[in-house]
This record gives C-alpha cells, sequence and structure tokens, in this order.
C-alpha cells in the first residue's frame, strides 16, 4: 500500500485476522481431534458416506497446514490462496445443493411416514388451523417478520395445484418486477432455478460419490408403490446424508473463516504492523497447533492449550476495535480516486474477506451496463415463460410427492403474492381442504404447529 490510509486500514486488518485466526485454528485442532485423535476414521462400524467426508476433511485440514506452514515462513503466496479458497468455495457450493437436494425428500419422506402408522393423531378442523395460522401471521408487528411468517407457512402446505394453476402464480408473483430493470428479474429468476434445483454445480459426483448414490437411491424411489420397508430403508439413507451433511457444512464454514483470515493475513503483508509480544504469542501458539497437525498428533492437553491462550485474553476485541473504524468502508473512496487499482482491488478483497458473508465472492458480479428499459407486466410475462417450460419438462420425470414439494419449496421464495389477510385466509384454507390424504395433511399441521410454537417461544 502507498498511500497512509492504505497502511492504516491494512495493518487493522492484518492484526485482527492473525488474532482471530490464532484461535480459531486452536478450536479446529480440539474438534479435529474428536475425527482422528480418537480414530473414527479407521472404525469399520462407519458407513462409506461418513468415511468419504473424513476423507475429504482430512484432505482439506493438509493443505490448509501446509498453507499455515509456508505463511510462517513467509512463503505462502496471496495466488495459492486464491486458488485453496476458490476450490474450497466450489465445494460448499455443492455441499449446499446437496442439503437443498436431500431437503426435498426430507419434505417427502415425512408426508408418507403417516400412510405406515396405525393411528393417526386428532386434528382441529381446517377453519381453526387457519385461524391459528392467521393469528401467527398477524401477530408479528413488522411487514418484514409478517412476510417472513408466511413463507415458512407456505413451505409447509399441501400442494394440490395443477402445473398450469401453479405457473399462473409464479407469472403472478413476479408481476412484482414490472418497473424494474431485465437484470434485476434475471437475477431473481436465476435463484428460482436453484430452488427448483433446475441449475446445480457441475460435478456434484466428485468426491462425493457416495451421497451422490444416496441421493439417487431417493431419486429413483418408486414412492407411489412403497411399502414400510422400502420407506424405513429410504428413511435411512436420508438420516445417513443430513447428519452427514450437517457435519460437513459445520466444518466448511470452521475452514473457510479461517482461509479467509489466512488470505487477508498474507494480503497485508509487510503493512500488517504488530506489537513484538503479541506477535510472538500469536506465532508460537499456531506454530505449535501446526506442527502437531502436520504430524497428526492431537495429544495437546487443555491445560496446554490454555498456557497458550491466556496471554491472548482481549486481544481479538482489541483489534477488531481498531478494525471496526474501517470495516464499513468503501476502498476507492478510502484510499481516494489517484490511488493505484492493485491497492484498491486489495482493499476491497480485504473488505470482502473479513465480512460476514465468509462464502461472498471476491470478484464483484459484473452487471451489463443498463439499456434504461424498465419491463413491462406482458415483458415481465415474457421472461417468466422459459422457467416455466423448464419446469414443466423436469416435472413430467418427477413422482407427484416430490413435485409438491417443490411447489411448497417454490412458493416459499417467491415474492409476496397476497395483497389482503382475506387472500391469505382463503389461500390457506384452499391448501387443507383440498387435501384428502389424511396422513399428509396430518403432517403438515403438526409441522406448521411445530414451527408456530418454536417462534411463539421466541418472543
Amino acid at each position: 500500500m502507498e498511500s497512509r490510509n492504505g497502511k492504516r486500514m491494512m495493518t487493522a486488518a492484518g492484526r485482527y485476522a492473525y488474532s482471530r485466526f490464532a484461535l480459531n485454528f486452536t478450536m479446529y485442532y480440539e474438534s479435529m481431534a474428536d475425527y482422528f485423535r480418537l480414530g473414527i476414521q479407521n472404525d469399520d462400524r462407519i458407513s462409506p458416506a461418513e468415511k468419504e467426508m473424513l476423507d475429504g476433511l482430512k484432505r482439506n485440514n493438509q493443505e490448509l497446514i501446509a498453507l499455515v506452514c509456508g505463511f510462517l515462513r513467509g512463503e505462502t503466496t496471496v495466488a495459492k490462496m486464491h486458488d485453496f479458497r476458490c476450490r474450497i468455495l466450489q465445494d460448499a457450493e455443492k455441499t449446499a445443493a446437496y442439503i437443498d437436494c436431500f431437503g426435498l425428500y426430507d419434505y417427502v419422506l415425512k408426508r408418507l411416514e403417516g400412510r405406515f402408522e396405525d393411528e393417526m393423531p386428532v386434528m382441529e378442523t381446517d377453519g381453526e388451523i387457519v385461524n391459528e395460522m392467521m393469528r401467527f401471521v398477524i401477530s408479528a408487528e413488522e411487514s418484514m417478520e409478517r412476510n417472513q411468517r408466511i413463507k415458512m407457512l407456505l413451505a409447509e402446505l399441501p400442494m394440490r395445484f395443477t402445473r398450469n394453476k401453479f405457473f399462473s402464480m409464479i407469472r403472478q408473483s413476479l408481476t412484482v418486477y414490472e418497473g424494474a430493470d431485465r437484470q434485476t428479474l434475471e437475477q431473481a429468476i436465476k435463484a428460482l432455478k436453484r430452488e427448483a434445483l433446475l441449475t446445480l454445480p457441475q460435478g456434484m459426483e466428485e468426491d462425493h460419490a457416495q451421497l451422490y448414490k444416496n441421493l439417487k437411491k431417493l431419486e429413483e424411489a418408486d414412492y407411489k408403490n412403497l411399502d414400510k420397508d422400502g420407506f424405513l430403508r429410504l428413511q435411512k439413507v436420508f438420516e445417513e446424508a443430513r447428519d452427514i451433511l450437517f457435519n460437513q457444512s459445520t466444518d466448511r464454514m470452521s475452514l473457510m473463516e479461517m482461509v479467509n483470515d489466512l488470505y487477508v493475513m498474507c494480503l497485508a503483508g509487510p503493512d500488517m504492523l504488530m506489537d513484538s509480544r503479541e506477535k510472538e504469542e500469536l506465532q508460537s501458539l499456531v506454530s505449535m497447533v501446526a506442527e502437531r497437525m502436520k504430524k497428526d498428533d492431537y495429544s495437546l492437553s487443555d491445560e496446554e492449550l490454555e498456557k497458550h491462550l491466556v496471554p491472548l485474553e482481549g486481544v481479538q476485541e482489541n483489534y477488531y476495535d481498531q478494525w471496526s473504524r474501517f470495516e464499513d468502508a468503501n476502498a476507492e473512496v478510502f484510499l481516494g480516486k489517484n490511488a493505484p487499482a492493485q491497492d484498491k482491488e486489495t482493499a476491497a478483497k480485504v473488505l470482502r474477506l473479513l465480512s460476514t458473508s465468509i462464502y461472498a465472492p471476491l470478484e464483484p458480479e459484473e452487471r451489463p451496463e443498463e439499456e434504461g428499459i424498465l419491463l413491462s407486466r406482458k415483458a415481465v410475462e415474457v421472461m417468466c415463460q422459459p422457467f416455466c417450460d423448464e419446469l414443466e419438462k423436469d416435472w413430467k420425470k418427477r413422482p407427484k410427492c416430490v413435485v409438491r414439494a417443490m411447489m411448497a419449496t417454490l412458493l416459499s421464495k417467491l415474492p409476496m403474492f397476497f395483497l389482503t389477510s382475506d387472500e391469505l385466509r382463503e389461500f390457506l384454507f384452499g391448501c387443507l381442504s383440498s387435501c384428502t390424504n389424511a396422513a399428509e395433511k396430518s403432517t403438515c399441521i403438526e409441522e406448521i404447529l411445530r414451527i408456530m410454537e418454536m417462534e411463539d417461544d421466541l418472543v
């Protein structure tokens, strides 16, 4: 950095990232101990999918350690960090896609379960349930919260719409983009395609062969003629994937936070000035943990780690106070219009890496130059039609129960299309009354009551 402001920003960013990295790296060591110190990855009792997850975790762990050791020696380059981050980001996208896919079958299996139960719980009438749902929505003080509650209910309702009716609802809801520019609606449709699983990351099977097999079992099941044994097998497949994805997404988030901080430390480089004692304490802790992990040595006790952590108490908070003066800055404005382009780019990356969006891309998405033409209602409908056509084609090869699950998901993601509370009430009542499958309807109501109870408990 050439400017004084730039050096101050990079110093504050580097100090904060280093202190946070040291603490997170230590916690990461302790969590990895649960996997590797106990030899879980070699346990014959774990499933192939669990083994696959642990193998992937170990590969990422080894590469992270190599980058950390390289940083301590002054050898880890920004290019290496960028490459590693991109690969972690790609894998995180796959994990998110798997979560969406298996979430769809969570809806399906829950609504099939009642088919194999001997007794059905006694439920309130449709009118009584609708009254409770309306009370739940209206009791929210802010309109944003009311809309969020409506979306939560829509995601659990039974769906009995024809495809044409559902597609007309999509077009109706997207008329909110009338008067907007083309790119805004294109982005909204792109997001809906992801929710409908029409666009999945490439190479879903790569490094996730077992998860992919589990997903295929759910996709290829004969739900119409499913017996209880078959249902229990599918439920087991789903539960295994669910647990693995929960662990995988948690581990990936911890890894990404550390990668972001290490990236900032590399970017800050020579501009990162730090108190010599604190720097020595941080380096000593990080070096000790890295060397142990490099040797697969997870024998460090809590007492040994605490000796190194105690001197660092309050350091992260102190450095965050320094960084907080810069975190809302606009890199170009802060550095000045005459600052070198490289300095502006570096500062912008640091701001994104230290933001709360840990998976944010470092290069802002390029938007084409606006044409200055705002969309008419007819133009909105024309742009929506290809999306509806893709859904129509995709749904022809899917079982009804899966299509209904997709409908519920999409309804909960669409812009709000109810103009009055009477419209909402009529819609909720229509969904419940049109479902003649008592088991499915009972499950939907149970899920809705559970959600309302949880939200009420938070108030």
